[in-house]
């Protein structure tokens, strides 16, 4: 079953939505007097004051790509040093065991270049495995307890890197996922706190009629049309 994808219901960018709210907020406390009528007390705008804090205080998507650009790095690099600390164990083996006799094809792997990070770490689990159960016989030949352990060190470590990335990728999703929802909700808010703004001070005052006008921006469309001067009075809100 395929998960809805949620979408953004406003035009802004994040940063442009943190700085309308700001702005309705602080011109709302400013007319608390007026508000607390239509069931705006000065808690019900602080509450979406600190939503907005909130969504502010979220990693931005830029920031968790760079953190999982980072990992990845580290990812990679681990793969690298052990295909090749993989590539020199079987070398050893090599020296005294013909490629094609039964007892290095007990350590033979599939080719490094076209593993994956899982069956990379497969395959040196089980070449660490009969590595071990030879270890005495081939030390001679550099089978050392210094070149298992270098070998157990590095798979260790990248199947720890590639939980991480795991982790970071899945993070990155529902923080995504609860900036959306936190958003959508601020801005609706956000626009029911101006509707009422505009509502109070339409007949009253031109300017303060205006603080509460969410106006287009370089980067967005106009989110919504002023209305006629006709507009009616809001009714009480819950």
């Amino acid at each position: 079953m395929f998960k809805v994808k949620l979408k953004r219901e406003f035009k802004f960018s994040y940063a442009e939505l943190n700085v309308v709210v700001n702005s309705k907020t602080s011109f709302a406390m400013r007319d608390s007097n007026e508000f607390v009528e239509y069931g705006y007390t000065t808690e019900k705008i602080q509450a979406i004051i600190d939503a907005n804090q909130e969504l502010a205080a979220l990693a931005s998507d830029k920031e968790m790509e760079g953190e999982k650009m980072l990992v990845t790095e580290k990812k990679d690099q681990l793969v690298d040093d052990l295909s090749l600390a993989a590539h020199k164990a079987l070398m050893v083996v090599e020296v005294s065991n013909p490629v094609d006799s039964a007892f290095y094809k007990q350590f033979e792997i599939k080719s490094l270049t076209k593993l994956n990070d899982a069956e990379l770490i497969h395959e040196v689990n089980k070449l660490v495995a009969v590595a071990k159960k030879y270890r005495s016989q081939l030390e001679a030949d550099g089978m050392t307890q210094d070149r298992i352990a270098q070998l157990k060190s590095l798979r260790n470590q990248l199947n720890s890197v590639v939980t991480q990335k795991n982790l970071a990728e899945g993070e990155r999703e529902i923080t995504t996922e609860h900036r959306i929802v936190l958003a959508n909700k601020l801005y609706k808010d956000v626009v029911r706190l101006c509707n009422v703004g505009k509502g109070i001070w339409i007949n009253q005052s031109e300017a303060r009629y205006k603080d509460y006008v969410v106006y287009k921006t370089n980067s967005s469309t106009k989110t919504e049309e002023e209305p006629q001067e006709t507009a009616d009075a809001p009714s009480s809100l819950a």
